[in-house]
């Protein structure tokens, strides 16, 4: 593969990057005009992008915050984004298609490198293939480490869920103790957390 090559495929990528980043930044806009409730996933919802990319890019992180609070959305305690289990799917079915995109991109590149190396044998240098050869690793490379973050992004997303599912489960629990008492009593149970 030339370097020309090599240049067109690196330029493609960063613009499908830029594409993803301007798409969030749109929805971040429409989410603020429609009234609808700012959250890291429905930005990335909204935008077909990955909750990924709302939590770690910097300058768009800090917009989405900044919308939140503007808009007065009431962040947890901890500090971390609110999140439902129907959230947690979506973001889990997007990062499982991301993760498919760049299975089937690291594919395309792999055929296309090896119909390109075929073709450009024969006029090359031992040194000009070691370099190409060079080259081709370390996109594989980076490839190979998108997909295994894309693939952690999803197992903690699982995990989220089914801890999400334990706590509604607890939540449940004590709603239903409290009906039990209540019927029990013949009073109106108090929630734990207010006082008299």
């Amino acid at each position: 593969m030339s370097e020309a090559s090599t240049d067109r495929l690196l330029a493609a990528r960063r613009a499908s990057a830029n594409a993803k980043l301007e798409r969030a930044k749109a929805a971040l806009d429409a989410l603020r005009r429609d009234g609808t409730p700012i959250t890291f996933a429905a930005v990335a919802r909204t935008a077909g992008v990955s909750t990924w990319l709302t939590y770690n890019h910097r300058e768009l992180r800090k917009a989405i915050v900044e919308a939140r609070d503007q808009a007065g959305e009431a962040s947890p305690v901890d500090g971390s984004p609110q999140v439902s289990p129907a959230g947690l799917r979506a973001e889990l079915e997007m990062a499982r298609a991301e993760i498919r995109e760049l299975r089937a991109e690291k594919a395309k590149l792999l055929q296309a490198l090896g119909r390109r190396l075929g073709a450009e044998l024969e006029g090359e240098t031992p040194a000009s293939l070691a370099e190409q050869l060079r080259l081709s690793r370390a996109r594989c490379t980076e490839l190979a480490a998108e997909v295994d973050r894309k693939t952690t992004e999803a197992r903690q997303a699982i995990d989220e869920r089914d801890n999400l599912k334990a706590e509604l489960a607890a939540g449940r629990e004590v709603l239903r103790r409290m009906m039990i008492e209540r019927n029990a009593d013949g009073k109106k149970p108090t929630a734990p957390h207010q006082s008299k």
